[in-house]
């Protein structure tokens, strides 16, 4: 996918009005899942964030990265998710193509993300996640 495409994508998600937050139900995983389909992948329908990150965790078909892999990934268009596993629910958002930017929560550059959580915005993944996750590119050639 060309990075304006992506970045297009994940602004129309985090507007989505299907998945802003109901009280205290947020709708990650359903996020995610969102930019998913558009790139031809089913593997995390009907489930919740920390079952989407142990999926990914050993799953063939997602790579491992860090931060910077993950923003220069996005940037060129890759299907890229930050994931953490959490108790009870974890946290999961797509990287967003946009660079790095340096977060004083964690003393280094982090990725933007298309968040849908409590707040639905595009932000640093240090606004996203209270630890830095982990960061996973969807590796299948089509």
């Amino acid at each position: 996918m060309k990075r304006v495409e992506l970045a297009k994508l994940l602004e129309d998600v985090v507007k989505n009005p299907a998945f802003q937050p109901e009280g205290k139900v947020t709708k990650c995983n359903f996020g995610v899942q969102r930019v998913a389909f558009e790139f031809d992948y089913d593997g995390f329908n009907k489930l919740m964030a920390n079952d989407i990150y142990d999926l990914v965790k050993k799953n063939g078909v997602w790579g491992r990265t860090d931060p910077d892999g993950a923003s220069a990934a996005a940037w060129n268009g890759c299907f890229v998710i930050a994931a953490q596993k959490g108790k009870p629910h974890g946290h999961v958002a797509t990287v967003y193509p946009g660079g790095l930017s340096f977060s004083g929560k964690w003393q280094k550059n982090c990725p933007l993300v298309a968040n849908v959580g409590k707040k639905n915005w595009i932000c640093k993944a240090s606004e996203a996640f209270v630890d830095e996750p982990e960061y996973f590119i969807y590796t299948k050639v089509g």
